[in-house]
């Protein structure tokens, strides 16, 4: 459900892999991409009041992953989950990709455990904890897989932060990188199932300063921080590792990653 810079590599890595997949597009000119990947589409949107479109396909399903970002939703995030989560309601595994941006700053001590989360979250997190709890709550088994900061294949994190003053050099970076994710959705999407919610994160967690300064070197652009600590999180994929094996191949920024 959502074949964008996540969810069509994802889609075509399954199918590379013998899978029968089908994949959902909200834009009627994407279809001939997704049948060049060896992915059926499906027009489909997930909105506020519901899932606009013939979403049997997502009940009919082995294995239903959710990749929309809350971008599109705002407010409405937790619903629009919410119902995706109640049309897989027949399939044998319903995984979300959610965010470690759940998490609340903790400077100086990494989180480890899941359930490490803010009493008063932010908003952000607010949103995300509730599309978190519609999937938890649906009729099917259920996984949750926290992404770090995306980067890999033309997508880097330094390219938002061109040319701005940023506090906070001292604080740690969380990324992982998109071949990454998916080796962890295909690690939780086996038979049977490994279900649960699990942090997906790269175990480097370099000083973003030091991190980002030789970044823009390398892809020549200038991004500007201060000295000093600031709030900041270190998050670690331990319940991951231990339940499938993950671990991530790529260091943040490695040069050799596609």
């Amino acid at each position: 459900m959502g074949c964008g810079w996540l969810g069509l590599p994802l889609a075509a890595a399954f199918a590379r892999d013998g899978h029968e997949v089908h994949g959902t597009t909200t834009r009627a000119e994407r279809r001939a991409e997704l049948r060049e990947h060896g992915v059926t589409p499906h027009l489909l949107r997930a909105g506020v009041t519901g899932v606009e479109g013939d979403a049997t396909v997502l009940a009919g399903a082995d294995r239903v992953v959710v990749a929309i970002p809350p971008s599109g939703t705002g407010d409405g995030y937790g619903a629009a989950i919410g119902h995706v989560a109640t049309a897989s309601a027949d399939a044998g595994q319903l995984i979300h990709a959610s965010s470690t941006g759940v998490y609340p700053d903790r400077p100086g001590h990494p989180i480890t455990r899941e359930d490490d989360l803010a009493q008063e979250p932010s908003e952000r997190a607010a949103r995300l904890l509730a599309a978190e709890a519609a999937v938890d709550a649906a009729a099917v088994p259920a996984t949750v897989l926290r992404l770090a900061g995306l980067w890999g294949h033309g997508r880097h994190p330094v390219r938002f932060l061109a040319g701005r003053d940023r506090p906070g050099g001292d604080a740690p970076v969380n990324l992982v990188h998109r071949d990454d994710v998916i080796d962890a959705v295909r690690a939780v999407a086996g038979d049977p199932p490994v279900t649960g919610t699990f942090s997906v994160v790269a175990a480097e967690h370099p000083p973003r300063g030091a991190f980002y300064r030789a970044e823009a070197e390398r892809l020549g652009l200038e991004p500007r921080f201060g000295p000093g600590p600031s709030p900041g999180k270190r998050v670690v994929a331990e319940r991951l590792a231990a339940a499938t094996g993950w671990r991530a191949r790529w260091r943040p920024g490695d040069p050799a990653a596609p």
